[in-house]
Parts: structure tokens; C-alpha cells; sequence
């Protein structure tokens, strides 16, 4: 059995000790409360340094040059996603050039936005690991961080829409209320499916759902907050 398995076990039913069985189902050993902490410690430790693009191990036993060839494809995909983030700003230059305080808000949206997918993710991949979130029943956490979202997203948009109302003017306030407030939950949305469906296809969430998540969002953020102001531009000149 899997060792994180063994850990979920224990922690379920609070047992203090597991016996080991060969294929026969004789005795061969036990597991005690103090091998599954070890174990915890070390799966945690392993999926927040993959959630980095990484390996825990790496630290310890390879160059600076084999780590970087390491990271080096989800850099490098990050980067890609990231391009379309220009070119997105590049085809509503005209809109940043009427109204160049948009781009005062850009990075905010985006951080904002990025920073709640990233919180979901960390979450979303924790539970797949700890057993609190299953594939099978996926609708569960996405309704649980739809809530969480629409409340986030809700407050961050009224601040930012009072931000941009004394700084432009009331049309402005909506367009970028309105973009935060959309960008969060389908941050939030991203940050909960995004992992669950790296699961189901095989692939391990704590590496391929963080950089895929932020970079996408960056760049649905953009396209969402410059589509809104183009389609209100002349309420906003």
C-alpha cells in the first residue's frame, strides 16, 4: 500500500499503530504513529516544492545547472501562456491609449485574481493528498469555493470599484469592479477543476497545476478587464 494511503488510514481512525502482512497475511512488521508523521512531513514537504515546479530532493543531491534544467519546461510553458497576456494587451492598445489609467489596474486584477486561483489550488491539491477531496466528487469543493469566491471577489471588486470612482469616474468604477469580480471567481473556478482534472488524467497536480493556473489566469484577466472597457470606452473618455 501506498504510503500516503497508510497515512490517511491512520489519521481516519485514529489508530496508533498498523501491522504489515506479506502476501500470505502473516505478520512482518508494524507501522506506528511515529513512521506515519515521518511520512506526512515528507509527502507535504514533497508537493509544495512540486507545486514549485520542483523536487524536494533536488536541494540535497543536484548542481544549481540540474535544477535549472529542471524547472526549465514549466518556465518555459509558464512563458508561453504569458506571451498571449501581450498580445491580448497589444490588440486593445487603442483602448490604453484613450485611457491610460487602465493600466494602473491591470496588475492589480491580475494579482488579486492570480494570488485567490493559487490559494485554490494549494487547497484543491492538499485535499487530493490528504483524501478530503475526491475526483469522483468534484462538484463539492467547486461549490464550496464558488461561495468562497463570490465573497472574495465581491469585497475586492467594491474597493477597487471606490478606487477607480475617485480616481476617474463612476464609469470607470464598474469596469474595474466588474473585472475583479469576474476574475476572481474564475480564478477561484480554475484553481479548483484545474488540479482535479490533472488527477483524473493521470498527471500529479502539485506539479502542473500551479504555473498553469497563474499564467492562464494573467491572461483571462487581461482579455476580461480591457474586453470590458473597450465595450464602455466612450463612457470612459
Amino acid at each position: 500500500m501506498d504510503q500516503e494511503e497508510v497515512a490517511r488510514i491512520v489519521a481516519k481512525y485514529d489508530l496508533v499503530a498498523l501491522p504489515v502482512v506479506d502476501k500470505r497475511n502473516r505478520l512482518v512488521g508494524t507501522i506506528t504513529v511515529d513512521d506515519v508523521v515521518d511520512i506526512v512531513h515528507e509527502e507535504a514537504s514533497e508537493d509544495i516544492f512540486r507545486m514549485a515546479g520542483s523536487d524536494a530532493a533536488e536541494l540535497e543531491r543536484r548542481s544549481p545547472r540540474q535544477v535549472a534544467l529542471l524547472r526549465l519546461p514549466w518556465v518555459l510553458a509558464t512563458l508561453v501562456i504569458e506571451l498571449l497576456a501581450g498580445l491580448v494587451i497589444h490588440y486593445f492598445d487603442q483602448t490604453l491609449s484613450k485611457v491610460i489609467l487602465l493600466a494602473s489596474f491591470m496588475p492589480v486584477i491580475q494579482a488579486i485574481s492570480g494570488n485567490t486561483g493559487l490559494q485554490s489550488v494549494t487547497m484543491v491539491v492538499r485535499g487530493l493528498a490528504t483524501g478530503q477531496v475526491r475526483v469522483g466528487q468534484w462538484w463539492e469543493p467547486l461549490r464550496r469555493q464558488v461561495e468562497t469566491s463570490s465573497i472574495l471577489g465581491g469585497i475586492c471588486a467594491l474597493t477597487v470599484g471606490l478606487v477607480g470612482w475617485l480616481w476617474h469616474s463612476a464609469a470607470f468604477a464598474c469596469v474595474v469592479a466588474l473585472s475583479m469580480f469576474i476574475s476572481v471567481n474564475l480564478s477561484g473556478f480554475a484553481g479548483t477543476m484545474i488540479p482535479m482534472l490533472s488527477k483524473s488524467l493521470g498527471f500529479d497536480p502539485a506539479i502542473t497545476a500551479g504555473p498553469f493556473e497563474t499564467a492562464f489566469q494573467d491572461v483571462l484577466g487581461v482579455t476580461i478587464f480591457l474586453s470590458l472597457a473597450t465595450a464602455l470606452l466612450r463612457w470612459l473618455t
